[in-house]
């Protein structure tokens, strides 16, 4: 299973605006006694329509795999 934890803003030196969406995978824990539980896995940055991975460089930087644009939080 996968969710989304949250959108945000960026943009690049020229001024255009991107938007990030961070993913989080969870994988299914079944014990053998007990209920299942959601175990936290990767986490994954991607742009909001899709056309490329997002890397992190630091809490206000981040770059586009595809382009190699740094953006910066807003």
């Amino acid at each position: 299973m996968e969710r989304e934890l949250e959108r945000f803003e960026c943009q690049d030196e020229d001024g255009r605006r991107y938007t990030i969406v961070a993913y989080q995978e969870f994988t299914a824990f079944n014990p053998v006694s007990g209920s299942t539980r959601w175990v936290a896995g990767l986490k994954r940055l991607e742009l909001s329509d899709g056309s490329s991975f997002v890397n992190y460089i630091d809490e206000q930087r981040y770059k586009i795999v595809a382009t190699d644009t740094v953006v910066r939080r807003v």
